[in-house]
């Protein structure tokens, strides 16, 4: 089953030019499919991304003659791959929207490095840190912490970052309907119960006409960082604990 989802996103992302067979294709020590090959608890999730880069590349033949996506925007430095929980199979519990890629451009990496959510609280962590170094040597532990991700999370969760399609014009600037576009068949693909915005920018690309009509549906979180006067973490840690509230009730 969970086959079928990788070819539905397959054909949804390869239709809007998210990826390249080059972005696809760099070399294992800069590819997080095949740093992650060999971890017991991610064997479903390398057999995921497997079958989601065959068909992928499949589509992507198709699409050959037609211009590449600008990825490079002044919010996202590459694109990541999404991260797909073991117990999702035709639709995710919680989908996370993050930013924008923040990983060099020359590797190819996943959303928030959330594809490590499932090994949260095991020992087998800490043998992981190449990864943590090689992919994203940013606040890891703040985001895990601030959202209490757990491992039971990761099972139901779907996360994917918000920012992946930039304009052509080279200037850096990201095109929203596009971006917004995609996102929504995302969603409408993945029919999540909570959709979790993750900063201004995630929540943006949704638009406010889809919060407002669906309010028990998105909740908007702050992004974690630790670099916040007491003032602003007092009133982030209230928005934490209103999506904490939500995620139960989910």
């Amino acid at each position: 089953m969970r086959n079928g989802l990788a070819k539905r996103l397959a054909n949804l992302h390869g239709e809007y030019g998210v990826y390249d067979r080059e972005k696809l294709c760099v070399p294992p020590r800069e590819n997080i499919m095949d740093q992650i090959r060999g971890i017991g608890e991610l064997a479903y999730l390398h057999r995921f991304y497997i079958n989601y880069r065959r068909n992928l590349l499949v589509k992507l033949k198709k699409r050959r003659g037609r211009p590449a996506i600008s990825r490079m925007t002044h919010v996202s430095r590459s694109v990541d791959l999404p991260f797909i929980g073991e117990a999702v199979v035709d639709r995710a519990k919680y989908f996370f929207v993050f930013e924008g890629s923040l990983s060099m451009e020359s590797k190819l990496s996943v959303t928030v490095l959330s594809c490590l959510w499932p090994l949260e609280g095991m020992a087998s962590l800490m043998p992981l840190q190449n990864i943590f170094r090689n992919f994203w040597p940013s606040p890891y532990d703040c985001i895990v912490e601030s959202l209490k991700i757990n491992a039971e999370i990761a099972r139901h969760s779907y996360v994917v970052d918000a920012v992946r399609i930039g304009k052509q014009d080279g200037k850096g600037k990201q095109d929203l309907p596009t971006n917004r576009e995609l996102l929504s068949r995302e969603i409408s693909l993945l029919n999540p119960a909570l959709v979790i915005l993750v900063g201004r920018t995630a929540a943006n690309i949704v638009g406010k006409e889809a919060q407002r009509t669906q309010k028990n549906r998105y909740c908007q979180v702050p992004f974690p960082t630790k670099r916040r006067s007491k003032r602003d973490a007092k009133r982030a840690e209230r928005k934490y604990e209103k999506l904490r509230e939500q995620m139960w009730v989910a």
